[in-house]
This record gives C-alpha cells, structure tokens and sequence, in this order.
C-alpha cells in the first residue's frame, strides 16, 4: 500500500473516529463498505457474495433428443449462472483482501496480536471497535463537562447569582452519578463529611463548582488512562511483558511524586509554607490577607485531620525554634567566658602564684619589669 503523509494510524481511543472514517472511505471504494459497517443505519439488502457450487455435468441419452436438448440447455443456463456467481466472489474477496492488508497497515502494532487469528474484516474491526472505540460513558463525561461550562459562563455574563455556588456545586455532582459512579460517591461522601464537620474529609472549605468541575475533568482524565493502561498491558504481553518503548516506561517510573497542594494553593509541606515556617519567608515576603484567613479557619477546626497536622508542624517548629535559642544563648555565654578566661601577657611577664598580682584570674600575674 502506498504511504500517505496523512493516514491514521488507529493506536488510541482518540485515534478511532478519524480512523474508522478513512476506512469506511477506502471500503466505499472498494464497494464493500456496507458488508463490514460495524454499526450498520439501515438493513444491508443482500449478504456478501459466496462461494458458488460448481454444477454438475448430467447425464444424457442422445437416444432421446427432446430430453438431452432440454438437460443441454439446463446445464448451460446452470454453468454461465456459476460462472457469474464466481467472478463476483472473487471480485468481493479481491476487494475484501484489499481491506484487511489495508488495515493492517494503519493499526497500531501494538494492537495487530489481537486481530491476527481473525480472518474476517468485519469481525476483525467489531474487535478493534469493542477494544478502542470510545466508550459511550466518556461522550457523556465530555458533554456534560462542557454543557456545565457554558450554563456558567452564560449566568455569569447574565449576572445571575440566584443559585448559589455551593447548590451549583452539589448539583453538578448529582448529575455525574449514571455517567462517572465513583466520581459521585467520593463526592458526595466528601460533601456529607464536610457538612457533619465529623473530621474524617480533608476539605477545608465548600469546594466551588469550578473546582468541582476540575476535578471532574481529572477524573475523566484518570478514566481514559485506565483505559489506554489496559490496551497497553495487550502490547505488552506482545513482547514478552516489556514495553516496546523501554525509555518512556523507565521515565515513568521514576517520576517523583507530586507533593501535597498546601492552603496557600502551592505545592510543598506545611513546613515548607512561609505562613507556617518563619524561616521560609523571604526579604520581601507578605501575607495574603485571604490566605492567612484560610489558616485560620483550618486552625479552628480542631477535628479535621489537616487542622491536627498544621498543630503538630507548629508545635514542632516551635520547639525547634527555643532549642535554636537556648542553643544559641548558651553558646554565646560559652564565648563570653571564654573571652574574659584568654589573657595574653605581656612578653616581660612571669606568671607567679604570690599575693598582690597585678591583675587577678584564673591564675595571678605580677610583672617584675619596668614599663617602657
């Protein structure tokens, strides 16, 4: 097959629709489409041509001329029927072969271990729909996620503030329940947790329905690469258990993980944020007046896990802290004593142990010289 500088390839569920199109347009070349449409719109009108049976010769008793001339004509009529039948078959199966070496050739290599034992293309592309088609759940997520947007950016340009955030919110969540089902039970388990104020969610305070609506994209996201990981593991068992791209899997596997988005909205530890570490503030460092509030509501909810931690960090920079100063304190004492302890004599000095030093210390000078 000649190479085009625009085929698709069919490697992922983003591949599928572009792919299926470019096929069903080389197929309707072909002739051939309808017989091998996995979702067929409309009854096909006859089934695909088969293989004839070649007829066989009679037997004929010339000594009866009306009957042989009658059998004659019949075989004939039976023959030119067969040679036909068999001209079409071969035509359909020329074509056919044309579609299956043609997808071969634009399916992901990955993917062709699951469809080389077929030998039918149209079971060979209902295998290749129910393994990389998308999923009518992930159309819904899509739909709902973008109808969503709009309905807000619509009521915000309108200055509509009927409905509050937090009921937009908890409506949207309703809404994810026959699309995304752990979605919405993690969501509103959170919501009800955060509502008995029991401790037990991590939510600080109601979530926004643009946060709501992000994290429900993340999800999806998760959604179609648990699904991408599954056709993955296909290719995988391919190559004896290792991926066909080794460089890309060891990177993956070293990623580090990413650290906990803190109340300030960046990324580190409690003891890494300048709200909370002193030390962690720089020359020209200055609170955000709706952050610092943030801290505060945390702080005052005494049995939320993230609340009890923020206590701990605190606690423990704070002994940390008086440590430092009493470490501090006692070092400068050591250095002062030991200051007042160092005397350098003069180079005519001589220390003695008699009465009446010059200057008194540890031990006692007397100097035994004139003074120049």
């Amino acid at each position: 097959m000649d190479t085009k500088k625009n085929i698709v390839i069919l490697k992922t569920t983003d591949d599928w629709r572009k792919w299926i199109e470019q096929l069903s347009t080389e197929a309707m070349k072909e002739n051939v489409w309808e017989y091998i449409n996995p979702d067929p719109n409309r009854m096909v009108l006859e089934p695909a041509p088969a293989k004839p049976m070649e007829p066989v010769a009679p037997e004929i008793d010339f000594n009866k001329t009306s009957e042989a001339q009658l059998l004659l004509q019949k075989y004939q009529i039976e023959s030119n029927t067969y040679e036909r039948q068999l001209s079409r078959f071969e035509k359909h199966q020329k074509r056919m072969k044309h579609i299956h070496s043609y997808i071969l050739d634009t399916v992901y290599i990955g993917h062709k271990p699951m469809i080389r034992e077929i030998s039918e293309v149209s079971e060979i592309i209902r295998e290749l729909k129910k393994k990389l088609a998308p999923k009518p759940n992930r159309e819904k997520i899509k739909r709902i996620n973008s109808e969503m947007r709009d309905l807000i950016i619509d009521m915000r340009f309108a200055k509509f503030t009927e409905i509050p955030d937090d009921r937009l919110a908890r409506d949207f969540i309703k809404t994810t329940e026959d699309i995304l089902t752990k979605f919405y039970e993690t969501w509103t388990t959170r919501m009800i947790e955060f509502d008995l104020d029991s401790g037990a969610t991590s939510l600080i305070e109601a979530p926004t329905v643009d946060e709501i609506i992000s994290q429900f994209e993340r999800w999806e996201e998760v959604y179609a690469k648990s699904n991408e990981t599954s056709r993955r593991d296909i290719a995988m068992a391919t190559f004896g258990n290792k991926s066909d791209q080794p460089e890309k899997d060891q990177k993956d596997l070293t990623t580090p993980k990413q650290k906990p988005t803190c109340v300030c909205g960046q990324e580190h530890l409690f003891e890494d944020c300048p709200y909370v570490n002193t030390k962690k503030r720089t020359a020209n460092w200055k609170p955000d007046g709706a952050i610092q509030r943030k801290f505060e509501q945390l702080e005052r909810r005494h049995g939320h896990p993230r609340a009890r931690m923020l206590q701990r960090i605190k606690k423990k920079l704070e002994k940390e802290g008086k440590s430092e100063t009493k470490a501090s304190s006692s070092t400068d004492a050591m250095n002062d004593s030991a200051n007042q302890s160092q005397f350098i004599p003069h180079p005519d000095c001589t220390l003695l142990s008699e009465p009446n030093p010059v200057r008194t210390s540890t031990k006692r000078f007397q100097y035994w010289g004139d003074i120049t």
